[in-house]
């Protein structure tokens, strides 16, 4: 499961519901969209906004599709971990 943050970056909500998914069982993963910038705890809170803005939706599907990969591969082994 990929859990999407909101414009504010990858907070400590975004990060418990991914944590809380994963308690229940499910192979969880909350990427930070603005880890190429160093992550959204490395910005202001004020300029994660226009970060992600920035970065364009083109890159933050890839960013996803790549995350989406590395789930898969280490969930291979589950019987009904396909897509």
């Amino acid at each position: 499961m990929l859990v999407c943050h909101e414009n504010r970056g990858l907070t400590p909500h975004i990060q418990d519901v991914a944590r809380r998914f994963a308690k229940a069982g499910y192979a969880a993963l909350a990427l930070d969209l603005l880890s190429r910038e160093g992550g959204t705890a490395s910005l202001d809170s004020d300029a994660v906004s226009g970060a992600l803005t920035r970065a364009g939706a083109q890159r933050h599907v890839a960013d996803f599709a790549a995350a989406f990969d590395y789930l898969q591969a280490r969930t291979s082994w589950i019987p009904d971990a396909s897509p």
